[in-house]
């Protein structure tokens, strides 16, 4: 496993004086396109954008041009040094406890860290409720700041730290919350049938995340950005893999990296990255692929055999295939625990796309509004993509729900409900589904909706 990009030190400090140019450079020119895509609380008040337009952009313009001739002679020195990266990189924290004394705002609620480390920051006794465990996938849509704004998106650099943060007080404050402990109660002496077995016993949309022992992130492609969400998420989380991706011309036209990023308590023995071949569209410019990681399960438990699991996080194209996905062969591997039937959702699933154009809305920009919302079938098909979409392009992120004559939302039985964030399990797996939960906990931050899922393993 590689804990560093390069396999040696002067590889790496080239690497890194390429990026103190072209950092400068890449930042100047996302502040000269940022004042030119407006977000829809920009729209609404076109006056807070004049400073930037007036003042700032020829600034960064002047900066832009000044810059250019070095950044250019950084990006072909970065192609050469690209051929050594390593696909990946491992990072370890012996340290799991932030020191300082802090005070986090969430919203009207102030959590206050000493305090919160009673919770021992939402790790359990590695001897109770071993096979019990919670996975989240969770896009977080930490682009550069240009293309962060054709989702409606703005403040990158601070959504990427805010982020880290509501999961880091949530594994710490609700981690003692969560509900393994309740769900490996009931589980305890139950014999579900293999059919009933991907049935959860508890779904719906949460406001909080529970205690989570792995982190299956997407969309992760800036890495400044992502250094940020990783410096908070390793206050809890030992070991995380990011920085993942190949840079080629046939990977990624020496663009973004991947975007996948996976944190876990549990130590992780093995990694392996492949990238899909084929692409189209922007997908030609990100090394799209699949993340596989081998983690050990009971690594604190004195003379256990050992036990250990495999976790892949990917993030496919977002373009159509030669057939529907819910008839693609993966299904019959794997089981998706929110379908009832082919093409049919259980009732209490929710989708996982926002529509961007309504993401800034105050009704959504608080995780209870946001649970209120998802909850709601009407107020939800007004703010969640619906299921039924034909064809799938970029149209997609700016529609709006059908309206009647008198301005009312059309409901339809597909209505906010499209999932393209699932968490899927193999069909041969010694494993019950405890909990499936939709959590809106990054309200205003993302524009999707964060998917947690609860299970225990037969041993």
């Amino acid at each position: 496993m590689y804990e560093n990009g390069f396999p040696s030190a002067v590889l790496h400090y080239m690497f890194e004086l390429t990026e103190i140019i072209l950092g400068p450079f890449f930042y100047s020119f996302n502040n000269v396109l940022s004042p030119f895509i407006l977000t829809t609380s920009e729209r609404n008040k076109p006056w807070l954008i004049l400073p930037c337009l007036l003042v700032q952009c020829p600034i960064n313009f002047a900066a832009f041009l000044v810059l250019l001739a070095p950044a250019f002679v950084s990006f072909c020195l970065r192609i050469i040094l690209y051929r050594f990266k390593k696909p990946y990189i491992l990072s370890y924290s012996h340290n799991i406890y932030p020191k300082q004394h802090n005070t986090h705002r969430n919203g009207n609620t102030k959590y206050n860290t000493r305090t919160e480390l009673g919770f021992q920051s939402g790790l359990r006794d590695p001897e109770k409720l071993f096979g019990t465990f919670s996975i989240a996938t969770l896009n977080v849509c930490l682009l550069p700041e240009a293309l962060s704004r054709f989702n409606n998106l703005d403040k990158t650099s601070k959504r990427a730290k805010e982020i880290g943060e509501r999961l880091v007080i949530d594994q710490m404050h609700y981690g003692s919350l969560s509900p393994r402990d309740s769900a490996a109660k009931d589980n305890h002496g139950l014999h579900r049938k293999n059919a009933e077995k991907f049935e959860p016993l508890e779904a719906g949309v949460k406001v909080h995340f529970p205690e989570l022992d792995f982190l299956c992130i997407q969309e992760c492609f800036h890495r400044g950005y992502s250094r940020k969400l990783l410096k908070e998420l390793h206050k809890v989380y030992p070991w995380i893999i990011y920085d993942v991706g190949v840079f080629s011309w046939r990977s990624n036209h020496y663009g973004f990296n991947s975007g996948l990023m996976f944190a876990s308590r549990h130590p992780i023995l093995n990694v392996d990255f492949k990238y899909f071949p084929v692409s189209c569209g922007t997908c030609a410019i990100a090394c799209k692929g699949l993340l596989m990681t081998k983690v050990l399960l009971n690594e604190k438990i004195p003379g256990s055999k050992r036990e250990v699991g495999y976790i892949y996080v990917t993030h496919l194209q977002a373009f159509d295939g030669d057939k529907k996905c819910c008839q693609h062969n993966l299904f019959t591997v794997y089981a998706d625990v929110c379908r009832e039937t082919l093409g049919k959702d259980r009732d209490w699933a929710v989708g996982t796309e926002m529509r961007p154009f309504y993401v800034k809305n105050e009704e959504v920009m608080t995780p209870e509004g946001l649970q209120r919302v998802l909850n709601d079938p009407c107020l939800r098909e007004n703010y969640v993509i619906n299921a039924d979409i034909q064809f799938c392009s970029l149209s997609i992120m700016y529609s709006h729900p059908k309206r009647d004559e008198r301005g009312n939302i059309v409901q339809t039985p597909a209505g906010g409900k499209r999932r393209i964030d699932l968490i899927l399990c193999r069909n041969d797996c010694p494993l019950r589904i405890d909990c499936y939960n939709f959590v809106s906990r990054l309200a205003g931050l993302t524009d999707h909706i964060p998917v947690v899922m609860t299970f225990t393993c037969d041993r």
